[in-house]
């Protein structure tokens, strides 16, 4: 996996403050995606859980600044389009970018006569859950999906995504850890979390917003295939 825009542990990861961001969102492989810590009546708080819930939303602030700096890029070189962060699934990166990253969102290939090959490469992505929450997931392994599209008509594609509880039981690192280590008999809190799970492709007419997200448009008018982004920014 790639640390971009991360370079180092963060500052409360070592003891005693002892927060899991850095290795739950970056330095594990696969990374785990815990976007919130659900703190449960009676059970043992500890003081790395705190810590961890700034980390966790200054990796999340630090994600959107990015977004906003190399989108705004390619938003302003085109008046026909909008800013980032739409209705749907944002990659970090638009194309590629200055750092020399190679987390570009995704590739696709054209298969004559009417079929399309898409590939969403590893990388963070922006999620917008049923809830309205939008935040930042890695997706962990890159995805590819064939499809027969009809010509004359245009289709999205995107990102489904689960949400999931995990606890002690689950992940063994989420017990007790004030002493540097984990104590596996006093479970912490559980943890909120994200699953990028696969792409999908809808037609645009009819198209369920539940747990799919969307990142592109594509569809041929007349003799052209065009493909974009939602915001407008073409391919």
């Amino acid at each position: 996996m790639s640390n971009y825009p991360f370079e180092n542990q963060f500052p409360l990861t070592d003891y005693p403050y002892s927060s899991r961001e850095w290795s739950n969102s970056v330095d594990s492989d696969p990374t785990k995606n815990y976007k919130m810590i659900g703190f449960k009546p009676g059970a043992k708080l500890q003081a790395s859980e705190l810590n961890e819930l700034q980390e966790i939303f200054y990796v999340q602030q630090t994600l959107s600044m990015n977004m906003i700096h190399y989108w705004l890029e390619e938003v302003n070189n085109n008046s026909m389009t909008s800013g980032p962060a739409w209705e749907g699934a944002t990659p970090l990166f638009p194309f590629t970018n200055s750092s020399g990253s190679t987390m570009i969102g995704f590739t696709y290939s054209l298969t004559p006569p009417y079929g399309i090959t898409i590939n969403m490469n590893e990388g963070w992505y922006l999620i917008k859950e049923i809830s309205g929450i939008k935040s930042w997931a890695y997706l962990n392994n890159s995805l590819t999906k064939n499809y027969g599209f009809t010509p004359g008509y245009y289709y999205y594609a995107g990102l489904s995504y689960s949400t999931e509880i995990v606890d002690c039981a689950d992940d063994t690192t989420l017990t007790d850890n004030s002493s540097g280590l984990w104590n596996e008999s006093v479970c912490g809190a559980d943890r909120y979390q994200i699953n990028i799970n696969s792409i999908e492709i809808s037609p645009e007419i009819g198209f369920n917003y539940n747990y799919f997200n969307k990142i592109l448009k594509f569809g041929i008018n007349g003799a052209t295939f065009n493909v974009y982004y939602i915001n407008g920014i073409t391919l």
